[in-house]
């Protein structure tokens, strides 16, 4: 549970930093997002641990994860009443890499935050992969994004060490 909550925060840290590049979206919505893009796997990690017969087999936990994390984290925000941009966002993002459509949407910061916080240490790497991203060219952020990493690290570190609430 640990290691998932560290990935929401760098990830919903990250969201907020490309959401205020970007211009498009709220950085504020963008952030909870990114929180929240976690939920599906939580739900899933819980149950794993009520019905360890169930989810045993760690190849098969993966499995049942990468499946279902999407579809429980949308009926999880929906029962929440939580807005329909994010919702979308939440169920999306994993897939939004290999969506081909002309229009960025908030899974898209989100898919992108994943990468860049991915690989930020890995710059040159980085920058090879952009070019064939989707999510980077709708945002528009195939160049520049390791102008970006260095111009947010202060702002980053901040948002990590808030949302960290240790």
């Amino acid at each position: 549970m640990g290691l998932l909550w560290r990935e929401s925060v760098a990830r919903a840290a990250m969201s907020f930093v490309v959401a205020r590049h970007n211009g498009r979206f709220s950085p504020d919505t963008a952030m909870l997002a990114g929180i929240l893009s976690g939920i599906g796997k939580l739900y899933l990690l819980t149950k794993a641990s009520k019905y360890p017969e169930l989810f045993a087999d760690e190849e098969s936990f993966q499995q049942i994860v990468r499946d279902w994390h999407a579809s429980v984290a949308q009926a999880l925000l929906e029962s929440w009443e939580t807005a329909p941009e994010i919702v979308a966002a939440v169920r999306d993002w994993s897939s939004s890499e290999g969506e081909e459509r002309a229009v960025a949407s908030l899974a898209d910061v989100l898919c992108m935050a994943d990468l860049l916080v991915t690989y930020s240490d890995q710059p040159e790497y980085l920058q090879g992969l952009l070019a064939d991203f989707a999510p980077a060219g709708r945002l528009g952020l195939v160049a520049g994004c390791a102008q970006l990493l260095a111009d947010s690290a202060t702002e980053l570190t901040a948002l990590r060490d808030a949302l960290q609430m240790n």
